[in-house]
């Protein structure tokens, strides 16, 4: 956990030599960090070796320094298909959460909106909040035939229709007078 430069002059009092082994990215150790630390004589891994342990002097002491935590650019996938924009969104190292929303406007599937503007600097492992189409809402329509105009308003309002009344004729009525008029009818003019 000591900087860099601070475990560099503790090596060096004590007669050994500081070398940076490798430099890599962590969230929990802040940039310029020593993350580990092994002796050459030491094999595998770096580890954090114990204080108390003895090496020759003169001996190298390799570290591991921290770069901070990684960052990246959030993406632009507004207008993307859904699987396209989380390839994306892994590429760029984020993390997805998907809301799912109606829109009469987006393609079912779709990216509508996300709620980080493209371009931002985030940090690897962020979580990017996508708002995917799944198309107009479906519903089913009422069963309206038999009921009252008032009682066929209100069920299909009732289901999150607009209503508008037209009143027409009914084309398909036949017009010809009952048959038992017919009959009078016909025989009064005959």
């Amino acid at each position: 956990g000591l900087s860099k430069e601070e475990a560099k002059a503790k090596i060096e009092e004590a007669k050994l030599v500081f070398e940076v082994g490798k430099e890599e990215y962590n969230k929990d150790v802040p940039e310029g960090h020593i993350i580990s630390q092994k002796s050459e004589d030491e094999v595998g891994d770096y580890t954090n070796s114990p204080t108390t342990k003895k090496v020759k002097e003169g001996s190298k002491v390799l570290v591991s320094v921290s770069k901070g935590q990684e960052k990246t650019k959030v993406p632009n996938v507004k207008g993307k298909e859904k699987e396209e924009a989380l390839k994306l969104i892994e590429t760029a190292k984020l993390t997805a959460e998907i809301v799912e929303e109606n829109s009469k406007t987006v393609k079912e599937n779709y990216v509508i909106s996300q709620e980080t503007d493209p371009d931002t600097e985030a940090f690897a492992g962020d979580t990017l909040k996508i708002h995917i189409s799944t198309g107009t809402k479906k519903t089913s329509v009422p069963d309206v035939v038999g009921k009252t105009q008032a009682e066929a308003e209100s069920l299909l309002k009732g289901a999150g229709f607009g209503v508008t009344i037209a009143n027409e004729e009914d084309a398909s009525a036949n017009h010809t007078p009952p048959l038992s008029y017919q009959r009078i009818g016909h025989s009064a003019l005959r």
